[in-house]
């Protein structure tokens, strides 16, 4: 294919096709030099064509003959097996058994050339064309081979490598990747991700190497590289101070203080949970292992408590380990003697003289250094008004 276009008007270009096979390609590359024979110099736009049931140009290289032009690498145009060799200029002079077309084409247009009349032809003309052709730049990655690392509980669907390609050539047609060799185990996304699938899940005692060829296209060259999967397995969480007992004073334990730490050789996140002896003890266990109270011990008249704690990684839990706390100093609470049921209830003598003793509250308290101090209420409370409840109980 090729075309000419004046230069003192651009809008008068001519469009000269032939499909001889002097002027077409056999075989895919990218045009690496436009040699080029004229009588004066002018200004010649070298251009690509393809033919499927129109022609559309495909690439341009624009430069002032005569000479040889060495387009610059990003300027390359490449080519397919059967495109055509095109240029355009102003001179109206044109080759032998070549159709014309007056009218404008730039990279991307298209004309069905098959609609010119044959009597368009201007015959006994001739020039020489040359384009010196070397292979394209064929795709390449930028970051394989490549070794990674997975654990063997990793969730369905994680990504674990973006493939990363390019292709030299300025007009190429994007590139593709592709996994040549079919896998269970992974699969190459649109965003050139590799992803876990589905199913199987990885098995570190059955295999713990994937050897993933990727494959990447530009639709005329390709390159493979390899991807090393290594299959780590995962550690579970080991306690390394559990069983593990305690002590702490009841009149000294405040609310949200923490009582202990948990400790585990696991580099995961952890969740822990716990079931306790008795029930409903005032403790939370923290991601960190913190062991915290939730209410101040002085409270609590539990003597003791057996926490059996168990660690989850995400992906392994183990558990069954002990860890007790010991409530001591725990203050008995007082009895009352003679305030309960019948006793303590008694009458009063009208008009009795202000200050007389009218009844002695009797409380006992194990803890023998323990001072017993009483309060009162009244119901009604007219009764407060009449009636005076003395430190001493009387």
């Amino acid at each position: 294919m090729m075309a000419f276009g004046a230069t003192s008007n651009p809008c008068g270009l001519t469009i000269l096709t032939s499909e001889d096979g002097y002027y077409r390609f056999d075989c895919c590359g990218a045009i690496k030099k436009w040699t080029f024979v004229v009588k004066t110099a002018a200004t010649v736009k070298f251009q690509v064509w393809r033919f499927s049931t129109t022609y559309t140009v495909v690439g341009e290289n624009t430069f002032t003959v005569p000479c040889k032009y060495y387009p610059p690498h990003t300027d390359r145009i490449v080519y397919r097996q059967g495109d055509y060799i095109a240029y355009s200029d102003g001179s109206g002079h044109y080759p032998k058994g070549f159709r014309i077309r007056n009218q404008v084409f730039n990279v991307g247009d298209t004309f069905n050339f098959q609609g010119i009349g044959v009597g368009n032809k201007i015959n006994n003309r001739a020039y020489a064309i040359t384009a010196t052709t070397t292979n394209s730049a064929t795709p390449y990655f930028y970051n394989l081979p490549q070794t990674i690392h997975v654990y063997d509980h990793i969730a369905i669907g994680t990504s674990v490598f973006a493939v990363s390609a390019k292709d030299d050539d300025y007009d190429h047609d994007g590139i593709s990747l592709t996994l040549p060799t079919p896998s269970s185990y992974f699969t190459l996304s649109t965003d050139y991700g590799i992803y876990t699938n589905a199913n199987p899940m990885f098995d570190y005692d059955t295999t713990k190497r994937f050897d993933v060829l990727v494959r990447c296209s530009d639709g005329k060259d390709h390159d493979v590289e390899q991807l090393v999967v290594i299959v780590k397995k995962n550690a579970v969480p080991d306690f390394t101070n559990l069983p593990k007992h305690i002590e702490k004073d009841q009149q000294t334990t405040s609310n949200n203080v923490v009582l202990d730490t948990v400790s585990v050789t696991d580099t995961d996140g952890l969740t822990f949970t716990y079931t306790c002896d008795p029930a409903s003890c005032p403790i939370s266990i923290a991601s960190n292992g913190k062991i915290t109270s939730t209410s101040a011990f002085s409270t609590v008249f539990t003597p003791g408590y057996d926490v059996i704690i168990a660690a989850n990684d995400g992906h392994t839990t183990v558990g069954g380990k002990l860890w007790s706390v010991h409530v001591k100093d725990i203050n008995d609470r007082p009895q009352f003697s003679n305030v309960h049921g019948s006793l303590g209830v008694f009458g009063v003598v009208e008009n009795s003289p202000v200050g007389t003793t009218l009844y002695v509250v009797s409380a006992t308290d194990i803890d023998a250094g323990d001072t017993l101090s009483f309060s009162w209420t009244s119901s009604p409370t007219i009764g407060l008004s009449f009636f005076d409840l003395e430190s001493s109980s009387k």
